[in-house]
């Protein structure tokens, strides 16, 4: 995974210094990019999408440094939510994500980074 941060990393100049009232844009990484919709953690456990993939990204962001300029999202796109509960929620895959969605974003969080969510379930 490394590679594939290091390559991310690499197609975008320094972040530069920007004036108080210039936000600068929102960086980071898309499971889409790269693992498309792979949810077959059996047969494909290093690249299907869950807990441990995105775990792992994150770790590799923060200690490639890319956290630190500015690649502070993680933005999870399809292969995460399964159905809605009988209250409209959306529930992610528990055998992929078996400590919940709220749990990595708690990790997100320690890292200094956010995550960010797209589904249309």
């Amino acid at each position: 995974f490394g590679q594939v941060v290091w390559c991310l990393g690499a197609m975008f100049a320094p972040m530069q210094a920007y004036p108080a009232e210039f936000a600068p844009p929102v960086r980071g990484w898309m499971s889409w990019e790269r693992f498309t919709v792979e949810e077959d953690c059996t047969r494909f456990p290093d690249t299907c999408i869950s807990e441990r993939l995105i775990l792992t990204m994150a770790d590799a962001m923060k200690e490639e440094g890319l956290v630190d300029s500015g690649y502070t999202m993680i933005k999870l796109d399809e292969g995460v939510f399964m159905t809605r509960d009988e209250h409209g929620n959306l529930q992610a895959d528990p055998q992929r994500f078996p400590r919940g969605i709220k749990y990595i974003a708690d990790q997100l969080r320690s890292k200094g980074m956010k995550l960010g969510l797209y589904s249309d379930v």
